[in-house]
């Protein structure tokens, strides 16, 4: 049995890098990359699109595994062409969940049932955190799902020493933390990200907010040289705030940008990745972000050398794809069975 792994071309910033990433790692462990290019399939017609499908996956052979990073950003028509053609191949067929983009923007912005849906079909998946996990078990995902707590992050920047100031760093569409223009703190706020229509300048009420522009994922730890890097997605609960809900259960790539440039983290309260960040004390946590000035206040010199230390260790497993390969290399060993006829059969 062959593994395989598809990556994802034609898309930019942290999207492209994490789908890099994950491919790059995985490869080192033994999954051959499967090229797929982001494209407008609006005049192609199903025949067309099912022989591009299936020159994509001419390598293929029954009882291969394949590990589909979902999702491509292409059309909902082509994610099902996909599936259905790699079933039809005989593969075994798991999705690495990257987003499920109605978590992540609500309902009325994308098909409402499609993506999980259309998780179903996969024979296994693999998930940022167990509440992830959980929330698909609660939606009736009943095959194997695997964990993978958090992204992985090439970089071959230096890491900084890190200075303990006070200011903190956000990376990221600033839409998604409307609240952060309206910081308030004596503690500086630098973003970085892109700035559509002046949307940060537009939205700004806050004060000490130094814009920073636009910085490629690959550079930005060398940006990073002191205080702390913020995750934050607004106040919740809020029933339409799906980006704060979705961090709920979601393993944020910015917060693996931060680490692993060994830059301590501020993280909210309700996030998964809490426990893991304050018992390996590599930040602290907030319930809002008027915590932040007493929490730095509360921080000694001393201490932030201890966090950026541990800080700093945990940078070279997220830089090493520590933990890609080891979900990875636990899919390969897993006993799965080859297929037989048309559908695959698994030992669950």
């Amino acid at each position: 049995m062959k593994k395989y792994i598809t990556r994802i071309y034609g898309m930019a910033g942290t999207v492209e890098k994490a789908d890099r990433d994950f491919a790059d790692f995985a490869e080192e462990v033994g999954f051959e990359n499967i090229p797929i290019h982001r494209y407008n399939d609006s005049k192609e017609t199903d025949r067309e699109m099912s022989s591009r499908i299936d020159g994509i996956l001419g390598r293929i052979e029954r009882g291969d595994m394949i590990v589909h990073q979902y999702p491509t950003w292409n059309s909902i028509r082509f994610e099902k062409r996909f599936l259905q053609k790699m079933r039809a191949w005989g593969a075994i067929c798991g999705a690495m969940v990257h987003d499920i983009p109605n978590w992540v923007n609500g309902p009325s912005k994308w098909n409402s049932t499609f993506p999980e849906d259309h998780m179903m079909n996969f024979d296994f998946l693999i998930v940022h955190t167990k509440r992830m996990a959980d929330e698909f078990r609660k939606r009736g995902y009943d095959k194997p799902i695997f964990e993978n707590i958090f992204f992985d992050y090439a970089s071959t920047m230096p890491i900084n020493d890190m200075i303990f100031e006070k200011q903190v760093y956000t990376a990221g569409n600033p839409r998604k933390a409307k609240a952060l223009l309206s910081w308030d703190n004596e503690t500086k706020l630098l973003m970085y990200g892109n700035n559509p229509e002046n949307f940060i300048e537009e939205n700004m009420t806050g004060r000490n907010i130094i814009y920073k522009g636009s910085v490629p994922a690959d550079e930005l730890p060398r940006e990073f040289t002191g205080g702390f890097g913020l995750v934050y997605y607004q106040d919740i609960p809020e029933e339409d705030n799906w980006s704060a809900r979705y961090a709920g259960f979601n393993g944020p790539h910015k917060l693996s940008s931060y680490l692993a440039a060994g830059l301590p983290v501020i993280v909210e309260s309700y996030m998964p990745s809490v426990d893991f960040i304050v018992k390996h004390k590599l930040g602290f946590v907030i319930d809002d972000i008027s915590q932040v000035d007493d929490k730095i206040a509360g921080i000694s010199e001393a201490q932030y050398k201890q966090m950026a230390k541990n800080t700093k260790k945990f940078a070279k497993l997220l830089r090493s794809g520590y933990f890609t390969k080891r979900v990875m290399s636990e899919i390969a060993a897993y006993p799965f069975t080859e297929n037989t006829g048309d559908i695959n059969v698994l030992r669950y």
